[in-house]
């Protein structure tokens, strides 16, 4: 059994806790509040940008600037990145980036999904884990199939089912897109 001293001690931390963390709240709040205020301010700068924008692009001969012009994707595979600080997420383009910093070649990369987070590389069931642990809506998704028997039965299924399929549809794709093009007219009569 607990003193009264005992008992007047911990009502005292725990009061002090509670001050604690209530200053904590406000301080959190206002950084929102600011956050807040600095968007709203810039939104006008926004829009009149984006009016500018719209009025300006139908006079923009689009040969003259590459950044404008409407290319053919020829390729693409995208890898999720997980960031510690800043943007939960950024997508990497595997078609404009370097995939020798991510230790893989064009083929490894199409097969399969790949997650970097805090420099460590992974790919399949567990990179999908990792994406969805940083996605809030999804992070009970994570937690389903990152159950012991759930995620094996999920590997096993991703590495010899999904996984292959969806890396023949890319070299299919892959495939016409480097086929001789017919437009149809024939050359003999």
């Amino acid at each position: 059994v607990a003193s009264l001293k005992d008992i007047r001690d911990r009502i005292k931390s725990v009061k002090s806790i509670q001050k604690v963390t209530s200053a904590m709240k406000m301080v959190a709040a206002a950084k929102v509040r600011k956050a807040q205020q600095k968007m709203e301010q810039a939104r006008p700068y926004t829009l009149a940008l984006e009016e500018v924008i719209h009025h300006i692009l139908p006079d923009i001969n689009r040969d003259d600037l590459d950044l404008l012009n409407i290319r053919e994707i020829k390729r693409k595979a995208y890898v999720i990145v997980s960031a510690d600080r800043g943007l939960a997420l950024r997508f990497d383009d595997l078609n404009s980036c370097d995939l020798n910093s991510w230790g893989l070649s064009s083929d490894q990369a199409a097969k399969r999904l790949y997650v970097r987070k805090s420099g460590q590389l992974y790919s399949g069931i567990p990179a999908f884990l990792v994406l969805w642990q940083d996605m809030p809506r999804y992070r009970f998704l994570a937690r389903l199939i990152g159950l012991p028997i759930i995620k094996q039965a999920a590997s096993a299924i991703y590495d010899y089912v999904l996984a292959p399929i969806i890396y023949r549809w890319h070299l299919r794709r892959q495939a016409r897109r480097t086929a001789p093009q017919s437009n149809g007219n024939s050359a003999g009569f």
